[in-house]
């Protein structure tokens, strides 16, 4: 699903990227030129081959069909069981994302969720299964996720893509249903408008009341308590990303689905937006400042963590060893849980993640983990992987180059600071 998903960003990228497209056509046009000329002293085979590679180029990767020519190829013949566990992978997926864009607006997830529609379009295309209830689950979505921020201004809307990738979309979609997606984004965008003055209220309380705590935090608290200091500096860290995330996903999201939707944004939103984009490099500077506080914690928070880990999983495996009589299944889980601990005694780095979360996902499916251990295990790796990957993380989550895609509305800010000099300390 990840990698479809990059093939997808990358269609969207360079079929909205009217610059690259122009200049390739001229490229083309060009060398099309060179044949009629005489002038340019060159070997007429490799410029024929060279033609060749451009134009298998421009079949693979320039004409925006990198996803379909993927799903389309023809693969050898699937089993049943692979087909099963597919559509049990879709089924999970969307029930998670599902969930989390409810109670999110993290670009993150919603770049997400776009992996188990991919997934479904491949099954659909492979297996020739025409779901209808699965697909009007997918399609509902567009209520909660009107457009996928794809790259600067650049937004996917989901139902727009389920009816180019699915030829029998046809059947289930109906003009009824066209009107309401229309009417839901708009919708979408005046409610997030006319609410978002409320919204910079309450992230300005926000961050001032947790650059408060940042200032004042320390390893060891009043008490000289290590354990609580720790459980306070990661709750501090987790809580500055989310608010940064939900700050940089509203200010995009609503730049971008004006620039999507052709709809002019007044003077107020403007001024709003810049203030967000404040709140941001203030939450940067915090992390900054606070550097050593958390990057003397880290390393701690994660022995803290794996300690949870290998102690959780010795629990676990006591009670499968309880019965001498192993099943094939029982072996596999008491291996995934030998793994996991072997990955947990040393550094934490990107592949041991990786291979726990699958160690994890084969004892989630043999059923030896109950609903409260699945999702301590599934809170302990993400706290560790957002402690590991920190740094990045907070670039992320601040990083306002997307303003380059919408300087247009620079003038209208600098105006306001030059009418208003009380505020000129801003520009400092």
């Amino acid at each position: 699903g990840t990698l479809f998903t990059l093939q997808v960003v990358l269609d969207e990228v360079i079929g909205n990227s009217h610059l690259l497209n122009e200049h390739w056509t001229l490229y083309r046009s060009i060398l099309r030129s060179v044949h009629k000329s005489e002038q340019f002293n060159f070997d007429e085979k490799k410029l024929r081959t060279f033609e060749r590679l451009l134009s298998a180029l421009e079949v693979e990767l320039f004409d925006g069909h990198i996803f379909q020519n993927c799903i389309k190829q023809k693969l050898p013949q699937l089993s049943n069981g692979f087909q099963n566990e597919l559509s049990y992978a879709i089924t999970n997926l969307l029930s998670t994302y599902d969930a989390a864009t409810a109670s999110s607006k993290d670009q993150e997830i919603q770049m997400a969720s776009l992996s188990p529609v991919t997934l479904f379009i491949f099954h659909s295309l492979v297996f020739h299964v025409q779901d209808r209830k699965t697909f009007r689950q997918i399609w509902d979505l567009h209520k909660r996720i009107p457009f996928i921020q794809v790259a600067g201004p650049v937004m996917l809307p989901l139902t727009s893509f389920l009816k180019r990738s699915l030829p029998f979309s046809s059947k289930f979609v109906d003009k009824k249903m066209d009107a309401t997606v229309v009417t839901s984004r708009q919708g979408f965008l005046q409610n997030t408008t006319h609410n978002l003055m409320k919204d910079v209220d309450t992230y300005k309380s926000q961050v001032a009341a947790w650059c408060s705590e940042v200032v004042d935090s320390s390893v060891t608290n009043a008490s000289g308590s290590v354990q609580t200091g720790l459980e306070k500096v990661c709750g501090l860290l987790i809580n500055g990303l989310v608010i940064a995330k939900n700050v940089s996903s509203l200010v995009t999201m609503i730049m971008n689905m004006h620039y999507t939707l052709t709809k002019p944004i007044t003077k107020n939103s403007v001024l709003c937006c810049i203030e967000l984009i404040q709140l941001l490099k203030t939450i940067e500077c915090m992390f900054h400042e606070k550097e050593e506080v958390f990057a003397m914690t880290s390393s701690h928070l994660i022995q803290q963590f794996s300690l949870k880990v290998l102690n959780c999983i010795d629990t676990l495996k006591k009670k499968l060893t309880q019965d001498k009589r192993y099943s094939d299944s029982s072996l596999d889980i008491i291996a995934s849980f030998n793994l996991i601990a072997h990955c947990m005694n040393g550094c934490c780095n990107g592949p041991r993640k990786i291979i726990c979360k699958l160690a994890i996902e084969v004892a989630r499916q043999g059923k030896a983990l109950s609903s409260d251990d699945n999702m301590m295990f599934v809170n302990i790796f993400r706290r560790i992987e957002v402690i590991t990957e920190y740094q990045s993380k907070v670039r992320a989550a601040c990083d306002t180059s997307f303003i380059y895609w919408h300087r247009s509305i620079a003038p209208v800010y600098f105006c306001h600071v030059f009418n208003n000099p009380t505020l000129a300390f801003i520009l400092q």
